[in-house]
């Protein structure tokens, strides 16, 4: 049972919170879900490992909403119910406008509840923490990928969602530049204090991602 709490600081509490969650798709004899309890606290990192078909992808899409379930339900923010978490979802085939700069795609709007006064108000903390300062000005065509993946986390982090939801975002990456990837990914997640969700088949990512580890199997979370 996830517990209410107060704001701190004025801020909304973001938790994320399963209770006895199952998602059934029509024709699947087992659930993509089942029976899940699960507390994800305020600020914390936690990731999902699993298997492909394991139910980690359902999960994500219940926290964000796209699913809702057919048992039980998924509570954001301090644990009421109406409440209002931005959430963002991040996957490893993530979206860029090629012909616009970085600076750019960044800022440009997306459906949420941040103003672009407030996204630029916290521009410049993204580019820093994901060093994207010397590519501001340039188009996202000539950017590597790995560039253009740093461009699509600051679009997702510049709007200060409460919950940030990722899909194996970095699955597609040479091993080197995942690595490094991946730690500036944690640095920006832990000093923004943003509620994660991390999906991913990699043990190791997942321990380097994360505060806590869970294993996902059969539509259940061990």
């Amino acid at each position: 049972m996830c517990r209410a709490s107060p704001t701190e600081g004025g801020r909304e509490m973001a938790r994320i919170c399963f209770q006895g969650v199952t998602r059934h798709f029509s024709g699947a004899d087992e659930p993509a879900v089942a029976d899940v309890d699960l507390e994800i606290a305020d600020g914390e990192a936690v990731a999902l490992v699993g298997p492909p078909g394991a139910g980690k992808t359902t999960l994500l899409r219940l926290a964000a909403g796209l699913e809702l379930p057919d048992q039980g339900r998924v509570l954001l923010g301090s644990g009421g119910d109406g409440e209002q978490v931005e959430v963002v979802l991040l996957y490893q085939n993530y979206a860029t406008y090629p012909n616009l700069s970085v600076r750019d795609n960044i800022t440009k709007t997306l459906p949420g509840s941040r103003s672009r006064q407030d996204i630029e108000a916290n521009l410049d903390e993204v580019i820093t923490l994901l060093d994207l300062g010397a590519l501001v000005r340039r188009p996202v065509s000539s950017l590597s990928a790995s560039e253009r993946m740093r461009v699509a986390m600051a679009r997702s982090l510049v709007r200060r969602p409460g919950v940030l939801l990722m899909d194996e975002p970095l699955a597609n990456l040479e091993p080197g530049v995942r690595t490094d990837l991946r730690d500036r990914l944690v640095a920006a997640q832990r000093a923004l204090r943003v509620t994660a969700l991390y999906a991913t088949e990699d043990l190791e990512e997942a321990r380097a991602v994360a505060d806590r580890v869970l294993g996902v199997q059969g539509g259940r979370v061990a």
